[in-house]
């Protein structure tokens, strides 16, 4: 396939493209209405399962078994809190397909005269956050590598391109709680003002506070110990081990039959191994159901 570049309409979830995780990688989700038709220029849901089959096929066989876990692709109305039971904020009557990129992206807003023009990075944060509306442009591709555990991933991902802001809409996952607008509707309390210099647990100096300064012992009486004492009924802490053998004695000769430690961790269960093998077989999985 010449060009796996296509655009998406849909509200984001779980956005994370204003930070970069400890990998380099932005994120976020995509939600895409099932009901409503898709803007000019844009593919719905089906049309997006129907294009990552293809991608899929293309690379790994029409044999291909393609899972919400190797796509990132997902009915919301799957997608369910594990205490409640419910679909997430936002994600129900929605396919849900996983985003993400390495690189910067650009950011273009439509001006007051219907025209396209790219949003100052400044106001991007302010605009792309998790409930926000957007067009997202995104390479569709096949990947086939070998993990830090030396074992296979692959499947089909989509790589953001870029985004064109559509509108704003409520904050999902609890995001639009403003503390300050929360909190100034309160008066009249009778409060301690606060000192940031001052070392948490008490006023600097304040006998017995973590991080005061003690007083002085009076003269002739014994040291105060330097911990508690022990409970009544229980045994004094034996002594600390000491650090190494004493002085003059070799350390203990090294057993030649002891079992050697692995250098790592054993493979993830359910990974499948680098050498041999083949795309697994159609399943039974339908997104679309």
């Amino acid at each position: 396939m010449e060009n796996n570049t296509i655009n998406l309409f849909g509200r984001l979830a779980f956005c994370e493209l204003n930070k970069a995780d400890e990998k380099g990688r932005k994120k976020t989700k995509l939600l895409i209405p099932l009901a409503a038709a898709a803007p000019a220029g844009c593919l719905d849901g089906n049309d997006l399962w129907a294009h990552i089959t293809q991608v899929a096929q293309a690379k790994f066989g029409q044999g291909v078994q393609l899972t919400d876990k190797n796509t990132g692709f997902k009915n919301g109305d799957a997608c369910l809190h594990t205490r409640s039971g419910q679909p997430y904020d936002g994600h129900a009557g929605h396919y849900r397909v996983s985003i993400g990129t390495q690189y910067d992206f650009a950011v273009m807003a439509h001006d007051p005269n219907g025209n396209k023009v790219y949003m100052p990075e400044a106001q991007i944060p302010q605009h792309i956050y998790s409930g926000a509306w957007v067009v997202a442009s995104v390479e569709v591709k096949a990947y086939d590598r070998v993990t830090d555990n030396n074992m296979r991933a692959w499947g089909v991902t989509c790589y953001l391109q870029a985004l064109l802001w559509v509108r704003h809409d409520e904050k999902l996952g609890g995001g639009n709680f403003d503390p300050e607008a929360s909190f100034g509707q309160i008066h009249g309390l009778q409060y301690d003002g606060y000192n940031p210099a001052v070392t948490p647990g008490g006023a600097p100096g304040a006998p017995g506070m973590p991080g005061a300064a003690q007083p002085p012992a009076t003269p002739g009486m014994p040291a105060a110990p330097a911990g508690p004492p022990p409970m009544p009924g229980m045994p004094a802490a034996p002594p600390a081990a000491p650090a190494g053998p004493p002085a003059g004695m070799a350390p203990p000769p090294v057993n030649p039959m002891a079992t050697p430690q692995p250098a790592g961790p054993p493979p993830m269960p359910g990974a499948m191994p680098v050498n041999g093998g083949s795309a697994p077989p159609a399943g039974t999985y339908n997104p679309l159901a």
